[in-house]
């Protein structure tokens, strides 16, 4: 009888792994479910026809000190988890690859940070950025030091990149006696 529970139980474990693989759940309990996907970008997976390359690039000592890489590589891997194949996450240390020179090209630039290690206070040079590529276009994020506003961000730059169409930004001039040359005119060139 205990060879029979111990058989069924290691069936139950392989079948459950196996459902695993193709079943993908989530429960998320944090206030206003804010680790949650939207559904326009769970289902952006079916406006990319080939492979989209998400890299975030982070130094691993930024990582160690602060919970915000943390968080925002979740919400990536979140992409990752419901894109069907479709987006691929890279995460690279620029200082550890060797590539630094190389991703500073890119646009994205090292940024200083306070740093406390016991009892001591110094400064850090972390990288923070990411890039999107999809077949031969690249869009990127400079710096990113919160995961608010990244859902809206990252769903924006690969829609203008499947689209092959530049993101654009609206502005309403509420008085309608103001123009936009008058109101904006650093812009309105």
């Amino acid at each position: 009888k205990r060879a029979f529970d111990i058989a069924v139980a290691a069936c139950a474990l392989v079948l459950g792994a196996l459902v695993s693989r193709r079943v993908y759940f989530r429960l998320d309990l944090s206030a206003g479910q804010s680790h949650t996907l939207s559904k326009v970008s769970k289902e952006l997976y079916r406006e990319i026809s080939d492979q989209i390359t998400i890299t975030y690039y982070r130094s691993e000592r930024l990582a160690r000190s602060h919970p915000v890489p943390g968080e925002i590589e979740d919400l990536l891997r979140e992409y990752v988890a419901h894109s069907r194949g479709r987006i691929r996450l890279v995460v690279r240390d620029p200082a550890l690859s060797g590539n630094a020179a190389a991703i500073e090209r890119l646009g994205i630039e090292p940024r200083q940070i306070q740093t406390y290690e016991q009892d001591q206070a110094g400064a850090a040079t972390v990288y923070t950025g990411l890039t999107v590529e999809y077949l031969d276009a690249v869009e990127v994020m400079p710096t990113v030091f919160s995961a608010e506003g990244l859902e809206y961000s990252q769903c924006a730059r690969i829609r203008s990149l499947v689209r092959r169409r530049p993101r654009a930004a609206g502005v309403i001039v509420a008085a309608s006696v103001k123009s936009w040359q008058v109101v904006f005119p650093s812009f309105a060139q």
